[in-house]
Formats: C-alpha cells, structure tokens, sequence
C-alpha cells in the first residue's frame, strides 16, 4: 500500500517510553504538591520579568494545540496526503486528543493560578493542568505529520528542525504564560512521547485499521457501526469521570478566589472543559462515515486532480468548517447536557462529514474533484492514480 510509513522504532525507544508510563508518570503523581510548592516562586518569578512582547511571541503557539486545530487542518491533510495515510494521522490524532483529556480528568491538578493568587494567567486557559493539552496536541498531531512527510526527504533535517522549535517554544510557553507548572509540562512531553512511539510501533496495524474502516462501503460498513458504538462508549467514561469518580477538593473555594483574582469572575477551576473537548471523538465518527459513503460512489483516489484545485478544496472546507463551529456556538442551551450536543458533538461531527462525505457530493459535478468510479480501486489500474501529485 503506498503512503505507508516506513518509520521503524528502536527497541530503545520502546523501552524508554514504556518506562515512562509505567514508573515516570505515575511516580510525579505521588510528588505533584512537593513539585507544586517547590516550583511556585520560580514561577511567579519569571511572571515578575514578562515582557510585552515576549507574551505576544509565546501566545502565538497556543495556536498549535488548539482544540479545533484538527478541525481546520483536517481538510487540507485529507486533500494533500496520500488517501491511505491522511486517516490515519486524523483518526489517531482523535483518539490521542480523547486520551489526554482523559489522563487529566483522572489527575485532576490544578494550575498555577488556581495554586496560588499570585500568578497571573495570560490565557486563562481551561481544563486540568495536567497534562497539558496545548503540549499533547502539539507534541503528537506535529510529529505525525512532519515524519510522515519529511522522513523520506533530503533535506528533513529543516522540517525536523522547525518541529522541534515548535514543541520547545510550546512548552516554554505554558510556564512564561502561567498556564502550566513546570512538572506538568515535562509530564506532558513524556507522554506525548510515548503516544508517538506507540503510533509508528503500531502503525501497520493501525493504517489496516483506519483503511478499512474509511473506504469499501459495502464491505466494511459495520466499521460505521463500531466507531460510533465506541465514540459514544469513551463520551460516557470521560462522564463519568467528571461527574461520578471526581470529588470536589476542599480547597474548591480557595481554587475558585485565585483563579479570578486575574480572569474572569465566572471562570470555573474545573474538568468540564476536558469532557466538553474530549467530544472531538465525533470528528473522528463523522470522517469515517463521509470517507465510507464517498467510496460507496466514488474511487478513494477522487482527491486527485490539479494542485489549485485541492487547495481550493482545502480552503473551502476549512473555512465552512470554522463557520460551523462558530455558528453552533452561537445557539443557546439550557443545560450542560445540551451543551454538549449542540456545541460539540454536532459540530464536530459535522466538520469531519463536510470534506468527506458532503464536498465530493456537492461537487461532483464540476471540475473540482476527479470523477473516478470505484471500480479503479483494484490493483492492476491503481497506479496511475497514486502517482498524480499525491504526497
């Protein structure tokens, strides 16, 4: 199958990130207060020495861990990578994003302006502080990514280069802002890092997966079925964490004084953020049930046409589905349940359908998409299609 990654994983690396889940995390869990306490005054000693224009530079890598981020990129992966390999990075991006919401609803530790008063939040950023999503999701979706295109590439030592600025400036970032304590960020790449490692260890079995559950309609249709069984199961575990397993700490009124000494006064030092976010499951559900219903019609190959087309493509996609996050999020709700319907779960859903289930529809009567029937699918007429500018 082209586009499949080659990327081989050292038993060393295995072996690191094995030990960093079984004896590193839960280790920090046990000394979170002492690391809490002991990392507080240089915290509040770097927010003495902020500058203007070192808060605009670390605000600008908020952007890389964005919730929505898959959202908006999702559409111009899905239309440049090869149409075996953009599923996988979109799906397992998903399911990493669940996980990590997850990991801090079962923490539940705080940050540094609900620890102490003294520190002031530049993002007033929501969710547990550990780990930090900000870092989960620019430390795993990126690496996807770059290795996925770089890896074979002369001249990777730039991308790889650029990546790791990124995720460095990132993690800075969380401490400078006052976001993160540093332990949570250092967590946070440690567990990043042992995503990664487990995705391009498992990656073969992964790429069958995500193949079969995204195209041959009549064949893997049950997929469509599973997904969605499991994304609503993984809805109510993160629930019930939040609202079962969660006990309310009994410092919750000093933790609410200190977190809107500096942010807004109806701000809430709690997880509902991470389950409201952990919902970007359904995004992963809608993909696979558009990927599914296009190659009921279409070849998975449909992407392949001109360059300007596929980034029109991508721009439309993106920009409709920014469109329908915003517009969702302007219907009221009367309550937390509907809440998350209206303004998650539809949404995301929606978002990951449009670019493949609803564009290949609307436009399959123009130019913009190429009209290939599915029957091209079979080995002996695939590779002239897996060849036309598909990275």
């Amino acid at each position: 199958m082209k586009g499949r990654s080659n990327v081989k994983i050292s038993v060393t690396f295995k072996i690191v990130s094995a030990l960093l889940v079984v004896f590193v995390i839960p280790f920090q869990v046990i000394l979170k207060k002492p690391l809490m306490k002991g990392t507080i005054d240089l915290i509040t000693w770097i927010q003495h020495r902020r500058t203007d224009s070192g808060i605009y530079f670390f605000e600008l890598f908020q952007y890389f861990g964005d919730g929505s981020l898959l959202n908006i990129v999702g559409p111009i992966i899905y239309n440049f990578l090869h149409p075996k390999r953009s599923p996988v990075i979109i799906i397992s991006s998903t399911i990493v994003h669940y996980f990590g919401n997850f990991f801090g609803t079962l923490l539940q530790e705080e940050k540094p302006f609900w620890y102490s008063s003294k520190v002031e939040s530049e993002l007033c950023s929501q969710g547990y502080g550990n780990p930090s999503m900000t870092i989960i999701i620019t430390a795993t979706f990126l690496p996807m990514l770059f290795i996925e295109l770089f890896h074979r590439h002369k001249f990777r030592w730039v991308g790889y280069s650029l990546l790791i600025f990124i995720i460095l400036m990132g993690s800075i970032s969380r401490v400078y802002l006052g976001e993160n304590f540093p332990h949570q960020v250092i967590i946070s790449l440690f567990l990043a890092f042992s995503f990664v490692t487990l995705y391009f260890s498992l990656n073969k079995d992964i790429s069958k997966l995500c193949f079969n559950s995204c195209y041959g309609y009549y064949k893997n249709r049950m997929y469509l079925v599973k997904w969605a069984i499991l994304a609503f199961a993984l809805m109510v575990l993160e629930g019930i964490m939040e609202f079962v397993v969660y006990i309310t700490p009994p410092n919750y009124a000093k933790l609410i004084s200190n977190a809107v000494t500096h942010c807004n006064v109806n701000y809430n030092p709690n997880g509902k953020y991470n389950l409201r976010n952990s919902l970007e499951i359904f995004f992963g559900v809608g993909f696979v049930f558009g990927c599914m219903l296009s190659s009921k019609y279409l070849s998975i190959y449909w992407i392949t046409t001109e360059w300007w087309k596929r980034i029109f493509r991508a721009v439309l996609a993106s920009g409709a589905n920014f469109g329908i996050i915003v517009g969702f999020n302007y219907i009221s709700t009367d309550n937390f349940f509907s809440e998350i319907v209206v303004h998650h779960i539809v949404p995301n859903f929606l978002c990951g359908f449009l670019f493949t289930g609803c564009m290949p529809f609307v436009l399959y009567k123009t130019s913009l998409i190429g009209r290939i029937k599915p029957s091209v699918d079979t080995e002996h007429v695939i590779k002239k299609f897996e060849d036309k500018s598909i990275i």
